[in-house]
């Protein structure tokens, strides 16, 4: 749950910029943002994980587990790949941003 929940709050930001959604479905998996709550459900197992979301007093995020259930093999590997396509959208956005500033100079 270390590697899962920043990459989580990651995935839901880059969501809710780009479509306004507040969750995300995997293959047989839901992220979902509810309020200041941050859940993960399995289709056939129900929820895996809620942890709450908050900013301590100098801005960084603090994550408090509310419920942790068993954490099998194959979510692990969810959330490295989550991560991995995370970090490829990362490297586009700034790549554009790069783009976009480079101009001509005189």
């Amino acid at each position: 749950m270390q590697v899962a929940t920043p990459i989580a709050v990651e995935l839901i930001n880059w969501q809710l910029r780009e479509s306004g959604s507040n969750s995300l479905r995997f293959k047989r998996a839901t992220l979902e943002k509810q309020d200041k709550e941050l859940v993960f459900t399995h289709d056939e197992r129900g929820e895996i994980f809620r942890v709450s979301v908050s900013r301590n007093q100098s801005g960084e995020l603090e994550y408090s587990p509310i419920n942790v259930g068993k954490v099998e093999r194959e979510y692990i590997q969810l959330w490295q790949e989550a991560e991995r396509v995370l970090q490829e959208i990362i490297s586009e956005e700034q790549q554009q941003k790069l783009k976009s500033s480079k101009g001509f100079s005189l």
